[in-house]
């Protein structure tokens, strides 16, 4: 799962499952740019929930390069070619659909992961309230 927000800011939501079911959500935060002639997308995170810890101090980053974009002019799809030096998926390619409105979070809600952050099982009141705000008081 993919958010790209205005101003340049990204937000990926990595599912983990065990034995098919999603199980554990890490979430990785950053920024995207385009090259002048909008032939590569960078996105580089520098902060994330990974493995049950906010922001993990064991996140080192993580940079994406992807070439020949190709966005549908609705913006509906998006298709990209991996870089051939980003090692894993190299040469392959990544496709990304748009969701309506309220779909990733009803779809995140009925796998009961959080629609804020990554999962982390210490959370305060405050932050279970942000993070899972379906299941009420």
């Amino acid at each position: 799962l993919f958010y790209c927000y205005d101003g340049g800011a990204v937000c990926a939501k990595e599912v983990l499952r065990l034995f098919g079911r999603p199980v554990l959500l890490n979430e990785l935060r950053g920024e995207y740019g385009f090259s002048p002639d909008g032939a590569l997308m960078q996105e580089r995170f520098g902060d994330a929930d990974l493995g049950g810890q906010r922001s993990s101090k064991e996140f080192a980053g993580a940079t994406a390069t992807t070439r020949h974009v190709c966005i549908t002019a609705d913006g509906a799809v998006r298709v990209a070619k991996v870089d051939a030096a980003a090692g894993v998926g190299a040469g392959g390619y990544l496709v990304y659909k748009r969701l309506a409105a309220g779909e990733m979070e009803a779809w995140l809600e009925s796998k009961r992961l959080p629609l804020v952050g990554g999962t982390v099982p210490t959370l305060s009141m405050e932050e279970m309230r942000e993070a899972y705000p379906y299941l009420g008081e």
